[in-house]
């Protein structure tokens, strides 16, 4: 629809940024389990957990993506700080282990701060304690998982503004992502596990994405050429999981 509407290009930048966005996604559903997993969020609360936290995405990238659209037509400079963003973002990913088990440090210190209660109770928010009003464990949850949304925000935008400055593409290519991996989060996760090797994909996708905002004055790339080098990365590094699968993957299948 969208090619016939606006064109190729504008449907490659669409194609690209969606799956730009659903592969970065991936240590963010990772993190998410690792959230569920620390606060015994029972399985039957975790769709309601992440619908409430799309919701909060929604807002979020809006915010973030009209920020950086209007930072980069008034601040041309803006483009290399971006482009050194997603870069940074690429090489950590390259020093830290997949599939983390574990929250970040300044996470971990935030939530420790919150007046909450230390019992579930069941679907709520709330709870009364004899020390007073006290946020649950679910809330906690939420809290969490918005929390590293608005950080994992701060790489994705930038990145996504490499493939595309159209706020329509972007927008809808990054919500729908966003939609389509969360509405999946159960299947989705156990998928991934197995595909060890997307890890290293998603900091080389970065780095040609970064790159390519850095370059964009001397370098000319084309949506389509974009789209093919990201599908190519990522198709070739889940190829490459499930031909030399990690020992983990292989004591689990044994």
């Amino acid at each position: 629809m969208l090619y016939m509407r606006a064109g190729r290009d504008l449907a490659a930048q669409f194609a690209a940024g969606y799956l730009l966005e659903q592969t970065l996604s991936v240590d963010n559903l990772f993190l998410f389990a690792v959230i569920f997993q620390s606060f015994r969020v029972p399985a039957a609360q975790q769709h309601r957990v992440l619908t409430w936290g799309v919701l909060g995405a929604i807002a979020i990238r809006a915010a973030f993506l009209l920020g950086g659209l209007k930072l980069l037509a008034n601040f041309h400079w803006v483009s290399y700080i971006f482009g050194a963003v997603v870069l940074l973002t690429a090489l950590a990913l390259l020093r830290k282990n997949s599939q983390t088990d574990q929250q970040p440090a300044w996470l971990r210190w935030l939530l420790s701060r919150l007046p909450a209660s230390t019992a579930s109770v069941n679907d709520r928010f709330f709870a009364t304690t004899p020390a007073g009003r006290r946020i649950t464990p679910l809330l906690v949850a939420l809290l969490a998982i918005e929390l590293t949304d608005i950080v994992f925000a701060l790489d994705s935008i930038p990145a996504v503004l490499a493939i595309s400055r159209d706020a329509f593409v972007v927008y809808t290519s990054n919500i729908l992502a966003v939609l389509s991996l969360r509405s999946l989060f159960p299947a989705v996760t156990a998928a991934l596990r197995r595909f060890h090797g997307l890890h290293y994909g998603i900091a080389i996708i970065l780095l040609f994405v970064g790159g390519k905002m850095l370059l964009a004055d001397k370098l000319t790339i084309s949506p389509p050429q974009s789209l093919a080098v990201i599908a190519f990365v990522l198709a070739l590094s889940i190829a490459l999981s499930v031909v030399f699968p990690s020992r983990r993957n292989q004591s689990t299948l044994r």
